[in-house]
């Protein structure tokens, strides 16, 4: 927003749009193009920006990722996978995400059969997909057992407790 205000605006009016015309006709009824700008609000900037990095393979994850990164390497060439963090067609309840996950599952059908392989954050997510794409993603644990021992969090000497979090 504040480096870049007008692409801020522009992605917005897109995304806003896309979604409008989604919600009032069914996301079923326009082409692939229109789905993925009512599904992430950058999808064009982060395809131009995938794009233009030479890639053996391009490797997506994230709501928003996962199409770019397919849509990048269809555009090069070349082969790509996806890392299903979460159950993109079914993650959240609420009253605007009937047509979120109605979005997701147009664009999963068309994405996940293509790539070259699939990770999934658990695997109760890879079962789902499994079930409703038959596809294989491979579970990846991304957590890790706790230590034997437990960490020192006894604060610097004149300091209260610093810590720094680090995730997407």
């Amino acid at each position: 927003r504040r480096t870049a205000p007008g692409t801020y605006f522009m992605t917005g009016v897109r995304s806003k749009v896309a979604r409008a015309l989604c919600k009032a006709a069914g996301p079923a009824l326009f082409p692939r193009a229109i789905v993925a700008r009512a599904f992430s609000r950058v999808h064009t900037e982060l395809v131009r920006a995938a794009a233009a990095e030479a890639a053996d393979v391009y490797y997506g994850g994230t709501t928003g990722g996962i199409v770019p990164a397919a849509q990048a390497a269809l555009l090069r060439g070349v082969p790509y996978a996806l890392d299903l963090e979460d159950f993109y067609s079914s993650e959240a309840d609420g009253p605007t995400n009937g047509l979120t996950h109605r979005i997701a599952e147009i664009l999963e059908r068309a994405i996940l059969p293509g790539a070259s392989f699939l990770t999934a954050g658990s695997g109760p997510i890879a079962d789902a997909y499994a079930e409703k794409y038959r596809v294989q993603p491979v579970p990846i644990n991304n957590t890790f057992c706790l230590p034997a021992r437990a960490p020192d969090l006894t604060p610097s000497p004149g300091e209260g407790l610093r810590l720094y979090w680090f995730s997407q």
